[in-house]
């Protein structure tokens, strides 16, 4: 008998087959790197007496020694013909990839795709999300998307950390849990569907393996996306065991080349993984802080406090830094931080002096845990006897629309603002502020306490606070205890890509003995690193660095950035509050002394939330709408009007529109006569954007007819979906412009540029390569069928222009014939150039006509013509700023 055995990332599965190649039995059990431990249980599953043959696969690199083993895509094509079931695909799903395999009309390996580097769209990022809703099982999690029969949110399967943004916000919109369980399954199947199937023709069968494939939501999702039935065998889940233990039968297995006739047993596999880890390699030294300046939180006094408000159940931790009774204060201004992970408050006196502190978890439910601050901070007054007047409040963090909508704010501001308010206060001569908060992390530069640089993370939120709390759960260690458990400690290194490539690493590490005190050391490590690397720029880090945000109460988390840059961060007692101190700064700076706030007893109203699309123009916004006191207030209006204005508002401009102005400067009177019956479709994307003017003019005095790809908020996304690789947006855009104009041209234009026109003998290269090989990518779209329809002269203007004339006459020759002689295209070149040459230089007069520095600001948007003038691509910041009065 054999016993083909899957070691995944996560899980560990095996099947027994008979000498015949029938399955006598499985295992699938989750190993949690404890592999040695799950495969002694495995040992205790099989039938007494038996001792089978052992074949090995695996999603990672295996390096065992003698015994058999083979490539997992190897074992999924055998698996696929038992029983036959003849798939023209094979997708996988596991625990941290998955990957499309094609086959060949005979069943053996055409080709493949795998998943990137992000881990989104993979089972554990399932597991994690799972987890967040406090469901027990990713069983539970399953009947619970499948009991769905309400709307499904659309949550983005982007990251595991950003997903729970995602979370919190449908929850927030009042989504049933079984609705949220259900967006997460579909987010998934998108990302599989958009990662793999591209080129995907619908009516072809697919097999799907894998762990994931038992998620029958997922399934469902992928059939309708596809628009193609999905095979799932009920051993689909153990497809990597079975396909190695059917190609040992078969006698195809790979053994060790110097012990051919050795036959494995299930022991020597006990015994590999079964012996002790005598050496362990280190990455970083021990960990040994030099801070100089470090608040001790201890001495302020504070206490933990339940809320009492309905539907809210977490705990208030209050702080009380200065005495009331002693101080008095007859006016307060109050400051508010609605974070995604947290909600904040400061209550500050007249002159700015801190009196309280408020801080507890938002859990999805931004009006409940500020209901919730207040009513914690009503019964401190009534304890105290103290009535103070409220002079202003003011929020900010990612919810400070919505709650200052609610309580009638003085102020709302941006949290970077807040942020950098606050420091100023703490220290003006601070001129970098590191941010970890529990979602995002920030990185801004001051001079002269004023914001001259921000940036925030992007795509991966590896490196905040939630990376940190989570590793810290998987290890079983409250984050009270992290500092104080990680001193002297060295470490190992381990990924700073995210929580589910992070968990597989902590996971190894355990299981080759590491201890927990060094892999929390090594969370620190990943984090300082992933954020210097992928936030902050290091060149321009300053003489005085201020830590901000709740994470900067973890003394080691602050000395590992301290030992890593090798000079002293600040950190205020203030830390984890200065966005609501912030807020508080700017209120007393501005002036507000008579507040138009709804008062503290707003806590006891019940204000109903419900979510709705406008459909009054092409914006479409999705507006929050809640019911405070028998008056809707709203936000999320792009144009500018209220609730109660039941119209568009046209919102005031700064008179200038770039586009409409940039259209109106290189307008051409159109050129008369009959032209020809064939169509040219010219792609505006990459430097044909920039370029279409030319083309356009060229092609009409040549009396060809062109027409030109439409802007759509959909290109970027068909491109995406087409491209099939990870490009950047601009070439993912090209490819979606092209798919445009597939229908409505019979040729598409899209010539090479080896080098753009303005250059000089210094500057050359102007273009990357993706932008210089775009046609020839993009022509192979639908596997090259329509390579010729396209016309791709070679223009390389760093030459003679007899040269580039020469190659698009040639390729224009191919398709019309003999309409145009050569001096025919060489006159309509000429002519257009120096058309254009005219209007680029009105264009540069309107520009000084236009800018008048000293009338306002102005602002200058730096970047390559197809992204700072594309609809699709520069998100919409011309308008951004026009309809505010900026030119």
């Amino acid at each position: 008998m054999v016993l083909g055995i899957d070691i995944g990332s996560t899980a560990l599965s095996a099947v027994l087959l008979d000498p015949r190649g029938q399955v006598a039995g499985t295992f699938y059990e989750f190993h949690s790197g404890q592999i040695g431990r799950e495969l002694q249980k495995l040992s205790g599953t099989l039938p007494p007496g038996i001792l089978p043959r052992i074949a090995l696969t695996s999603s990672s690199r295996l390096n065992l020694a003698g015994i058999e083993s083979t490539d997992i895509q190897t074992a999924l094509i055998r698996a696929s013909r038992f029983p036959e079931q003849s798939p023209d695909y094979i997708l996988h799903v596991g625990a941290e990839k998955f990957f499309l395999i094609k086959r060949d009309p005979h069943g053996r390996y055409e080709s493949s795709r795998t998943s990137t580097s992000c881990a989104a769209g993979t089972g554990s990022f399932l597991e994690q999300q799972s987890r967040r809703l406090l469901i027990p099982s990713i069983e539970e999690f399953c009947l619970m998307a499948q009991n769905n029969h309400d709307e499904v949110p659309e949550i983005a399967s982007r990251c595991s950390v950003f997903a729970k943004t995602d979370l919190i916000h449908a929850q927030q919109e009042g989504h049933s849990p079984e609705a949220i369980c259900d967006g997460l399954c579909k987010g998934l199947a998108r990302n599989i569907a958009d990662t793999l199937f591209h080129d995907f023709v619908a009516g072809r069968k697919i097999l799907f393996t894998g762990g994931v494939s038992r998620n029958h939501i997922v399934t469902k999702y992928l059939e309708e996306m596809l628009g193609a039935g999905i095979l799932v065998h009920p051993l689909s889940h153990l497809f990597g065991a079975l396909g190695t233990g059917l190609l040992t039968l078969d006698g195809e297995g790979n053994t060790d080349p110097e012990e051919p006739d050795r036959k494995t047993s299930l022991a020597d596999l006990l015994d590999h993984y079964s012996k002790p880890v005598n050496h362990r390699e280190y990455f970083y030294p021990a960990f040994k802080p030099s801070l100089t300046r470090y608040p001790d939180f201890s001495q302020t006094e504070s206490r933990v406090q339940p809320s009492k408000i309905k539907g809210f159940t977490g705990d208030m931790q209050v702080e009380f830094f200065e005495d009331i009774v002693r101080l008095n204060p007859e006016g307060i201004y109050i400051g508010i931080d609605i974070g995604s992970t947290s909600t904040k408050a400061v209550i500050s006196t007249a002159d700015n002096i801190p009196l309280l502190g408020y801080y507890t978890y938002t859990s999805g439910k931004p009006i409940e845990a500020i209901f919730s601050i207040l009513e914690a901070f009503d019964q401190y007054m009534s304890e105290n006897h103290w009535d103070p007047e409220i002079l202003g409040v003011g929020t900010t963090g990612s919810g400070r629309k919505l709650v200052g909508k609610i309580l009638n704010a003085d102020l709302i501001v941006d949290e970077i603002t807040a942020h950098a308010r606050a420091a100023v206060y703490l220290d003006p001569d601070i001129d970098t502020i590191i941010e970890i908060g529990g979602q995002d992390a920030k990185f801004t530069v001051m001079k002269r306490g004023e914001v001259v640089f921000s940036q925030m993370n992007a795509v991966c939120a590896a490196g905040t606070g939630s990376f940190i709390e989570e590793q810290a759960n998987k290890l079983g260690v409250p984050l009270d205890e992290y500092a104080g458990r990680v001193m002297n400690q060295r470490s190992p290194l381990c990924s700073d890509r995210c929580t589910v490539f992070m968990e597989r690493d902590l996971n190894y590490l355990l299981n080759q003995g590491y201890s927990v005190e060094e892999l929390l050391a090594a969370v620190l490590y990943s984090v300082s690193e992933n954020y210097l690397k992928k936030v902050a720029i290091e060149g321009m880090i300053g003489k005085k660095i201020c830590f901000q945000g709740a994470t900067a109460k973890n003394k080691a988390l602050v000395g590992v950035f301290e030992q890593r840059l090798g000079q002293e961060i600040i950190v205020s007692r203030f830390c984890h509050l200065t966005g609501a101190l912030g807020v508080s700064l700017i209120m007393k700076e501005d002036r507000i002394r008579s507040s138009r706030f709804r008062g503290i007893p707003i806590y006891k109203e019940h204000v109903p939330v419900r979510t709705e699309i406008c459909e009054l123009c092409n914006n479409h916004c999705k507006l929050t709408i809640a019911n405070v006191k028998d008056e809707e207030v709203a936000y999320g209006f792009l144009c500018g009007r209220d609730y109660k204005t039941p119209k568009y508002k046209a919102r005031e401009g700064a008179g200038f529109d770039l586009l409409a102005e940039r259209q109106k400067a290189f307008f051409l009177p159109p050129v008369t006569g009959k032209k020809t019956s064939l169509v040219i479709g010219i792609p505006m994307a990459l430097h044909m954007y920039e370029e279409s003017n030319f083309w356009k003019q060229f092609f009409a005095l040549l009396k060809i007819r062109t027409i030109f790809s439409s802007p759509g908020k959909t290109r970027l996304r068909d491109g995406k979906h087409l491209a099939g690789a990870e490009f950047c947006a601009p070439v993912d855009s090209m490819y979606g412009h092209v798919k445009d104009l597939v229908h409505k041209a019979d040729y598409i234009f899209l010539p090479v540029f080896i080098e753009s026109r303005e250059r000089t003998r210094t500057h050359e290269r102007n273009y990357c390569y993706y932008t210089q090989f775009s046609p020839s990518i993009v022509s192979q779209i639908e596997d090259g069928s329509m390579m010729d329809r396209f016309i791709i002269p070679e223009m390389d203007f760093s030459r003679s222009p007899r040269i580039y004339k020469k190659a698009l006459y040639q390729c224009l020759k191919k398709v019309f014939k003999d309409e145009f002689s050569y001096p025919d295209i060489s006159r309509a070149w000429d002519e257009t150039e120096s058309q254009i040459r005219r209007l680029s230089e009105s264009w540069r007069e309107r520009f000084h006509t236009w800018f008048r520095p000293g009338e306002g600001i102005s602002v200058a948007l730096l970047g390559k013509p197809y992204v700072v003038l594309s609809p699709e691509l520069n998100k919409s910041i011309p308008e951004y700023f026009s309809v505010r009065g900026i030119k």
